[in-house]
């Protein structure tokens, strides 16, 4: 039987809590071999990633005008959730 990947999905804002409109979003280090790709946020800076096993993985993400940001996620045996705020 073959698992379904995990999902991170995720919202990126900025510091005026406005959406992050078209930040592009990218692994930087994952538990396996992962895609060298990026995405974009939508109209409401809101994300959806493939995690294709449980561990922890590291994302980047950039935006005109803003310092590129980290985050690092656990995804477990759930789908995860993060949060990330642009600073100038």
């Amino acid at each position: 039987m073959t698992r379904k990947p995990h999902i991170i999905s995720g919202h990126v804002h900025e510091p005026n809590g406005r959406p992050a409109v078209g930040a592009r979003i990218y692994f930087l280090a994952a538990p396996v071999a992962v895609a060298d790709m990026a995405l974009v946020t939508d109209q409401h800076g809101q994300f959806t990633l493939p995690a294709p096993a449980s561990g922890t993985y590291q994302l980047g993400c950039t935006a005109d005008g803003f310092a590129p940001a980290t985050v690092t996620v656990d995804v477990a045996e759930e789908d995860a959730r993060v949060e990330i705020e642009l600073r100038r």
